[in-house]
């Protein structure tokens, strides 16, 4: 079986949840393939060692997506496009991770679940999807699993999580 390689050069990615998981993994193959890429999260310390990898291409925003308004995605966004030109797509993989037994499963974890999950991505692509962000024909991937016990089995420890993540190689 062959690779298969991808030449992003020129091209602009927002990856959200890029401070670890598959949002990482994500930022770090469009890096690899000559993308410049906004890397959003909260974790700076995540996000500092991320850049350090490609410091070149990739940047990094902290936004927390429960709480950043349209106001913040906008200048986060916008100093971006500024100085690397529109964006080709954004990734979300933002999330929360609940492993709650059914019985122990309660209405605040739930709406947290869904806060990072469902609203945050709506928030985020709200922004990145206007004109002024976005290149035409624009790509745009929400990764998000609101039952992930059996990916964390498949994905649990460190080697598995990196080849769970190659998606853009195989």
């Amino acid at each position: 079986m062959s690779e298969v390689n991808f030449d992003f050069t020129g091209k602009n990615f927002l990856v959200v949840g890029a401070s670890s998981g598959m949002g990482r993994q994500t930022a770090l193959e469009l890096a690899a393939a000559n993308a410049h890429v906004l890397a959003v999260a909260r974790n700076e310390e995540r996000l500092n060692k991320l850049r350090e990898k490609f410091p070149d291409l990739i940047e990094f925003a902290i936004l927390d997506v429960t709480k950043a308004t349209g106001e913040e995605w906008e200048k986060v966004l916008g100093e971006f496009v500024q100085r690397h030109g529109k964006i080709s797509g954004e990734v979300y993989t933002a999330g929360t991770d609940m492993r709650t037994p059914l019985r122990f499963f309660d209405e605040s974890g739930a709406r947290n679940v869904m806060e990072t999950g469902f609203w945050g991505a709506i928030k985020s692509l709200q922004t990145a999807t206007r004109k002024k962000f976005a290149n035409p024909g624009s790509s745009y991937v929400i990764f998000r699993a609101f039952v992930t016990e059996r990916f964390s089995r498949l994905c649990g420890d460190k080697s598995r999580r990196e080849n769970c993540g190659k998606v853009f190689r195989s």
